[in-house]
């Protein structure tokens, strides 16, 4: 069996009244990144599918290391 990659970038309401994006399969695994990487998510609003611009502000985004300058 295979696991799907990661493909939806979440907007992630945070207890402070902030916003945190994460790259995930779906809504409550993005809650769990954003808890992973030391943030608190709101427990009461539910994180919603944002659109493909944001993916590059996501706490788990990755960039490409190995560019040649």
């Amino acid at each position: 069996m295979s696991r799907n990659k990661p493909g939806k970038v979440f907007s992630v309401a945070l207890v402070d009244g902030g916003v945190a994006y994460a790259i995930a399969r779906h809504g409550k695994g993005a809650k769990g990144v954003i808890s992973a990487a030391g943030l608190k998510p709101s427990l009461t609003l539910r994180p919603r599918e944002v659109g493909e611009d944001m993916r590059n502000q996501a706490v788990n985004f990755k960039t490409d290391e190995r560019q040649v300058v």
